[in-house]
């Protein structure tokens, strides 16, 4: 598998499925390469693929329908991420989920990728979700939680923007790069007139990280 694209089809009442088809479809990808996870049930349900992709059967015995959020495809979703991890392929690509499903099935992540995080992680390492456009990368500082629950530190905003860097450099050989950092509040905090967590918080971790030899603004209005 290890050389081998591994796709789950996401929530059986959501949209993964479809899109996924469509996908594929489009980009044609050699059998070899791709191994779905799903059922083959849920694929007929939403299309048909042009080529013979091997899939890895998740077992989901319920009717389909779509948008109903159902216990049974909370677990189908868990199942189908928690195979994925463990086939250890080139690549993982997950389809949308429900975290409201899932959570019925008893599993209380807040996203996928807290379960690529339990399954996946080793020596107290996180995830981390990073956006990619071209050569636009958005990194999340926090994922997945309330605002009421964010504990906004300098020590959070340097950790990740240093792990970052370090990962541009040695692993995509992005030499010094360039960052931009959002603000928290509306308009960056307008000189703390609607906020003061740019003053008394992001623009001291700025200058340790300018100390540190990082590349990156003053806070900017998000």
């Amino acid at each position: 598998m290890k050389n081998k694209i591994i796709i789950t089809t996401g929530d059986p009442n959501g949209i993964g499925a479809e899109i996924t088809i469509k996908a594929l479809n489009e980009l044609n990808l050699p059998s070899n390469k791709v191994v779905l996870i799903s059922n083959k049930k849920i694929i007929e349900h939403y299309g048909k693929l042009n080529n013979n992709y091997e899939i890895i059967e998740i077992p989901f015995e319920e009717e389909i329908k779509e948008g109903k959020i159902t216990k049974a495809c909370g677990e189908f979703s868990f199942q189908s991420v928690k195979a994925a991890c463990e086939l250890k392929g080139k690549a993982i690509v997950t389809a949308p989920v429900a975290k409201n499903a899932m959570h019925l099935a008893g599993y209380n992540f807040n996203g996928q990728t807290e379960i690529l995080q339990k399954y996946l992680a080793g020596d107290n390492q996180l995830a981390e979700m990073l956006f990619v456009a071209g050569n636009f990368r958005v990194l999340l500082l926090t994922r997945h939680c309330a605002l009421k629950d964010i504990n906004l530190t300098k020590e959070l905003v340097v950790t990740k923007i240093l792990n970052l860097k370090e990962f541009f450099e040695t692993k995509l050989n992005i030499k010094n790069p360039k960052f931009a950092l959002c603000g928290l509040n509306p308009h960056a905090g307008e000189g703390g007139i609607l906020g003061r967590e740019e003053i008394e918080i992001l623009q001291t971790a700025v200058n340790e990280l300018r100390s540190k030899g990082v590349n990156i603004t003053d806070p900017l209005p998000a």
